[in-house]
């Protein structure tokens, strides 16, 4: 995440490949990643009025981002649940891109929601069904990742389907 940001790399939901002397160069200052409580987001609601949601990992952790996925069929938005909040003070020493001075970068750590595509009708307007989303399994490689706070839209207040049961499938003991 630090390596797309210093170097300017767009946002597309894939994560790039940096080689091993990229990440050589990226200076963490103190090896420390300071740990925030809440981040605050601004955004302007349908009516053109501006809103404020403040993301809190323990009590409202759920974010929407805008998707990068350019297909018509694909959902237009992606789901996260916040885990921790940090930034950190950075350097980089590289060929083409360089800092003389430390550089603070926000950064979210967050669960990733997948969609769940299995009702036979399909879900959203059209279907006159809401969209269901759910959590990926953590031995997914994409199930966790970073996430800069600039690309959060807003935060979200996702309503539990009890009515589909309980599962312990999807996520094991903390390792925080």
């Amino acid at each position: 995440h630090l390596l797309e940001c210093i170097l300017e790399v767009d946002y597309t939901g894939d994560v790039p490949s940096f080689s091993d002397g990229d990440h050589d160069n990226v200076i963490i200052s103190q090896n420390v990643m300071y740990e925030h409580q809440a981040l605050h987001v601004n955004y302007t609601m349908y009516n053109l009025y501006w809103e404020q949601d403040t993301i809190n990992p323990h009590t409202h952790a759920d974010i929407m981002l805008l998707s990068h996925k350019t297909d018509n069929l694909c959902h237009p938005y992606w789901y996260a649940h916040v885990i921790q909040i940090f930034h950190v003070n950075v350097q980089y020493y590289g060929d083409n891109h360089s800092s003389d001075e430390m550089q603070w970068m926000n950064m979210l750590f967050v669960q990733w929601f997948g969609h769940a595509s299995d009702r036979p009708r399909g879900s959203g307007f059209a279907a006159h069904w809401p969209y269901q989303v759910g959590f990926i399994p953590e031995d997914d490689l994409d199930a966790f990742g970073f996430l800069d706070p600039d690309l959060v839209i807003c935060g979200v207040h996702l309503i539990p389907a009890f009515s589909l049961g309980q599962t312990t499938e999807y996520l094991g003991p903390s390792f925080i």
